[in-house]
């Protein structure tokens, strides 16, 4: 039986994909002897990594930041699920199942945790999911507005907010 975070990282790691800065251009990392160099996503945000945009001390990723390795990149997605999973459980219900917890986290690790933890005071997602999680007919446009970057949808985000979704509405045992 998968954890939450096993889930959420099955959900993550897809869709954040593993690329670096090349001279030319933008490459998928595929050895596990290969330095990884910051690179702009699709909103122009420096990442590295597995989408890492601020490291685990707080400092933003920059264009000039030394390279780092893949299990480098795997500790700071692994602090960042860590820490968002720890923000994100002072909001929800307790009666969430695994899938739905680590949806919300693939979410939260998208989007930042700030951004969906304003969902929890304006009616939006979170508010939704504490008045009903399984009212999925409201939670699905919810998960589904986070699409756009620069105010253009991106296939890639309708993909994974699809992806996120359906795991969502997997029925399991109660999270712990």
């Amino acid at each position: 039986m998968l954890t939450t975070k096993e889930i959420a990282l099955n959900l993550i790691i897809p869709h954040e994909g593993l690329y670096s800065a090349s001279p030319d251009s933008l490459v998928r990392v595929t050895r596990n002897d290969q330095l990884i160099y910051p690179y702009r996503d699709p909103s122009g945000i420096w990442t590295i990594g597995y989408g890492t945009t601020i490291y685990p001390n707080g400092v933003p990723v920059r264009k000039t930041d030394a390279p780092i390795t893949i299990a480098k990149a795997r500790q700071f997605m692994l602090h960042h699920i860590a820490d968002d999973l720890k923000n994100l459980k002072k909001f929800l219900p307790s009666q969430l199942n695994r899938h739905q917890v680590a949806a919300l986290l693939s979410l939260s690790y998208n989007i930042g945790w700030p951004r969906l933890a304003r969902t929890y005071g304006n009616k939006g997602l979170l508010y939704a999911v504490n008045q009903n999680p399984d009212d999925f007919k409201t939670i699905e446009p919810l998960f589904k507005a986070y699409v756009y970057s620069k105010g253009k949808p991106l296939n890639g985000l309708k993909k994974r907010r699809n992806d996120e979704f359906n795991t969502y509405k997997k029925k399991t045992s109660l999270s712990s």
